[in-house]
């Protein structure tokens, strides 16, 4: 699962204004200096102090997630039906390997270019680069026809590190009163890795309430706000990759063979031990006919099971080695979050920005430097 979940990459960019304060950049009744915001000069003629049209922003960003898989296929070349994919289907799926928790985290730099079309709407587009790890914990289990427990390994995990690039775009609405405001954000992104076939697609929702603290020096302001996130993958289908299962799963093949072996061995010296006791039975005793009936029934399902483990280590060992076709949706445990910021204005061209949310399985981390300018 290459991590498809892989990746995984959550970034929010949401710019902060204050309405409602008098104008420090240019004085009431002259002309408006750039050529955005539309109703730029109407903002100016009601003292409004409102931001520089453009921005760039330089942030840093970490996302850790739990995740859980919903649905996990695997194939091998394009036929459905070979006795390899069949083989696969019965004893590699999302049943058997039992995964007990999946997360993800990524972190890294994003560039962000916004401008404000309105002096209450600013739209963005976002690039990405970021490093990632995907962990998963699993404990397989097999089981034959009959529902009888052929096999179960000891819980053990795998780790798998990624590179991902985003693309993304967005827009944010603004209003303020005085020194409160509210804001809502929606952006939709696509990360691509060499792990995946296709993009990890991402929708992310949020809404902050918050108000400004002033300084002595006008060009100084501290926005801070609280606020929740939704975020959520797009994929109807999930995402499609390809891999190695010992690469991906080392201990799997080096838990499963060892164990078959261990199982194979215990089965027959239980068939063993049946056998003895069918010997030592008194034919003439009271219950004889039923006490063998017993031994041998025991017998029969440790025999099946042994050729249930025949069957699977034949299966596996072609297995393990083999580079499958996979396909896999996974969803978030946790879709929201809590969120808490600040926006610290150093001067008219300068800000710094840093926010944090949180909630069970799922910690989001932004902080950055943005520069605004006009023309």
């Amino acid at each position: 699962m290459k991590k498809s979940l892989t990746l995984i990459i959550l970034i929010l960019a949401c710019s902060l204004t204050i309405k409602g304060q008098e104008n420090t950049l240019v004085k009431k009744d002259s002309l408006y200096p750039y050529i955005l915001p539309i109703w730029g000069q109407k903002v100016m003629d009601r003292g409004i102090d409102q931001l520089r049209p453009f921005g760039l922003n330089l942030n840093y960003t970490y996302n850790s997630m739990d995740l859980y898989i919903s649905e996990f296929s695997l194939g091998i070349g394009d036929d459905p039906n070979s006795s390899l994919n069949q083989a696969l289907e019965q004893y590699v799926n999302l049943e058997t390997l039992n995964f007990k928790n999946v997360s993800a985290s990524t972190n890294g730099i994003n560039l962000r270019a916004d401008m404000f079309l309105f002096p209450f709407l600013n739209v963005y587009g976002l690039y990405a680069s970021n490093k990632g790890n995907t962990t998963v914990g699993l404990q397989p289990e097999w089981y034959n026809e009959d529902g009888d427990l052929l096999l179960s390994l000891p819980a053990f995990g795998s780790s798998v590190d990624f590179d991902a690039n985003t693309l993304g775009i967005g827009t944010t609405l603004f209003y303020g009163v005085n020194d409160y405001f509210i804001s809502s954000d929606i952006n939709y992104s696509e990360s691509t890795s060499d792990l995946l076939d296709d993009p990890v697609k991402l929708f992310v929702g949020s809404m902050r309430v918050g108000t400004q603290v002033h300084f002595k020096n006008p060009k100084r302001k501290l926005a801070v706000y609280v606020g929740g996130m939704f975020r959520n993958f797009v994929e109807a289908k999930g995402n499609k990759g390809n891999i190695k299962l010992n690469e991906v799963f080392p201990e799997l093949g080096s838990n499963v063979f060892p164990a078959i072996a261990q199982r194979t061995e215990a089965n027959n010296v239980e068939i063993q031990a049946n056998n003895l006791a069918i010997d030592a039975l008194d034919p003439n005793a009271p219950g004889y006919t039923q006490k063998v009936g017993v031994l041998e029934a025991q017998n029969e399902v440790l025999i099946k099971k042994n050729e249930g483990l025949s069957e699977l280590d034949t299966a596996m060992q072609e297995i393990v080695s083999s580079e499958v076709n996979y396909e896999i949706k996974k969803e978030l445990i946790n879709k929201w979050s809590v969120q808490f910021g600040f926006n610290f204005q150093i001067n008219h061209s300068w800000m710094f920005r840093g926010e944090y949310g949180h909630v069970t399985g799922n910690t989001f981390l932004l902080t950055g430097l943005q520069y605004r300018f006009g023309f």
